[in-house]
């Protein structure tokens, strides 16, 4: 069996023992010349393709990624969590590190009160 009936197109040109084919961009129609057997696209379709395939493979990533690692759940403000640090009588530092600034906390005397001294009182000035 030759190869020429092995590939559909017929060498054209053959450099240092390898066989160089004319064929259409598989993308634009436009012809090729002296191209190896694998090659699919001309140089600028090339480019188009590979920033597609990219995109593709990136917005794949990003959805499997966020469906996998949800987004955690938010910061509460400074502010917010001083205050609720106040009224259950701990410093803001405990209050952070028992992770009490990512969840909510319900209170059941009602909300929580604002206090403009922020921990210390004028009397014991």
């Amino acid at each position: 069996m030759n190869r020429t009936t092995v590939h559909k197109k017929m060498p054209v040109v053959s450099r240092g023992g390898r066989l160089r084919y004319n064929k259409p961009c598989e993308r634009c129609g436009q012809m090729m010349h002296n191209v190896g057997f694998a090659r699919k696209y001309c140089d600028e379709c090339v480019v188009l393709v590979k920033r597609e395939q990219c995109s593709a493979a990136q917005k794949r990533y990003i959805a499997n990624h966020r469906a996998a690692h949800p987004k955690s759940t938010p910061y509460k403000d400074i502010r917010t969590c001083v205050r609720e640090a106040e009224a259950l009588g701990m410093s803001y530092g405990n209050y952070v590190a028992a992770g009490l600034d990512h969840q909510q906390i319900t209170c059941t005397g009602g909300p929580i009160p604002m206090d403009h001294t922020h921990g210390s009182d004028a009397d014991d000035l």
